[in-house]
């Protein structure tokens, strides 16, 4: 329940791991300081610790390690990063922050950040390094010198490195003027991505009704793509307008001998009305956010499978029509009838939701309990900023009944939230 308490246990643990650190530690490599801290920790602590050693040594370049990323710096921290760390190191040119949590291959130039400091996110040895990965698990390995620190990255199932040619170096002192891993910078380097120019989009409805549709595409043309950004759009009397968007990764982890010629993105029959017409656009994204120009194509949808409504509305306290304000995580009730169904019962959620948030603030939704902190399925992620669009997600009914599952808005700053329709729905 706080620091004090983490402190009990990890005394506890600590002559069972058979380590010689502690939770916060400091260390010396080469003339550097690193500080390190807890997931869990005391801010006020780490914020007093960093301005002491700034003070005492400017410019020097400061190590910070902590498991969380500061927010909107490496690839992924738009939605797993700390917006309080963010906070202190925008403070201090000096600090390069090492961190975690967010997972991704190191093949991702995005894992090195520069701004007001330096972030470089590490790899995973959890779990593979992103879908059709092939077993591939990255790591980085840091080279430290009097002028410069270089970061090697590593295949650990090839103990193959990674661009061997082109590892990331940071020369010392930094400037935060010429930034050599700034998103601007590198971001003008970079080629835009591209699809070839007879690319075309292919689409298939499964079931009849229809239970899914694939949306087929080919590859870009350009090297450096990080995913492909496939968007639903309804046809509206005012034109058209973006209902849903997903994000398939590119394989770029992948040998390029192995590397897919096609993409296929799938929309379940929940991301549809009956009978309306919806174009899908794909566009290809670079490591740095560059965007490349869509393809596309018209579909006419059909009739839809049918799925029972267990609940449509306006999740409490929220009200129809109305913008919300909230601030970091937020519980939204929904009935306990909306989950009353027998367990591994086939489930969807279905989310209309607009959000205005600042552009540096994502979040994310589930449905779970509050006390016991049980999920019924993975997160849905929003983009940051402003946003109007609609979210799906098919889940078994787990078998956790102890409480009442509620929606869940969590990781971003604050904001304001309009929900134009919730429903929870089982198959029927």
């Amino acid at each position: 329940k706080g620091d004090a308490e983490y402190a009990s246990a990890f005394k506890r643990m600590k002559p069972l791991l058979k380590v010689a650190h502690d939770r916060y530690d400091r260390f010396e490599c080469e003339g550097f300081t690193f500080l390190v801290y807890p997931q869990a920790k005391d801010y006020g602590r780490m914020e007093r610790e960093i301005d002491a050693e700034c003070a005492a040594h400017p410019g020097r370049p400061l190590f910070v390690l902590d498991h969380v990323p500061p927010a909107n710096t490496v690839y992924n921290s738009s939605h797993g990063g700390d917006h309080r760390t963010r906070k202190i190191f925008d403070r201090h040119p000096e600090v390069i922050a090492l961190s975690g949590h967010v997972h991704g291959s190191q093949m991702h130039e995005g894992k090195i950040w520069q701004g007001g400091f330096t972030a470089v996110g590490s790899g995973t040895i959890k779990q593979q390094a992103c879908p059709g990965a092939g077993g591939r698990f990255h790591v980085t390995v840091l080279d430290l010198t009097k002028d410069r620190a270089v970061f090697h990255r590593y295949d650990i199932s090839s103990g193959e490195e990674l661009d061997p040619d082109h590892p990331w170096t940071l020369v010392f002192p930094y400037d935060p003027k010429n930034a050599p891993y700034s998103l601007a910078n590198r971001r003008a380097a970079a080629p835009v991505p591209a699809f070839a120019a007879d690319a075309a989009v292919e689409v298939r409805a499964e079931g009849s009704p229809i239970r899914q549709v694939t949306v087929r595409f080919p590859a870009a043309k350009t090297k450096g793509v990080s995913h492909y950004e496939v968007l639903v759009e309804a046809k509206t009397a005012d034109g058209w307008k973006v209902r849903s968007r997903e994000r398939v990764m590119a394989d770029y982890v992948m040998p390029p001998r192995k590397q897919k010629a096609f993409f296929e993105a799938r929309f379940v029959s929940g991301f549809f009305d009956p009978d309306e017409t919806v174009r899908f656009a794909v566009r290809p994204i670079d490591f740095f956010g560059t965007v490349g120009k869509r393809i596309e194509k018209e579909f006419a949808i059909g009739a839809t499978e049918k799925w029972k409504t267990l609940y449509d509305g306006v999740p409490t306290p929220a009200k129809p029509g109305q913008y919300r304000k909230f601030r970091g995580n937020t519980v939204f009730g929904v009935p306990p009838s909306a989950m009353d169904v027998p367990d591994g019962t086939r489930m969807r959620i279905v989310l209309d939701v607009a959000l205005d948030m600042a552009d540096t603030s994502a979040a994310s939704f589930n449905l779970r309990t509050n006390k016991t902190i049980k999920y019924a399925f993975g997160y849905i992620y929003t983009p940051s900023g402003k946003s109007d669009l609609r979210y799906v997600r098919e889940f078994s009914r787990p078998s956790e009944r102890s409480e009442d599952y509620n929606l869940h808005l969590q990781r971003a700053l604050g904001g304001r939230i309009l929900f134009r329709r919730v429903r929870i729905e089982c198959r029927e």
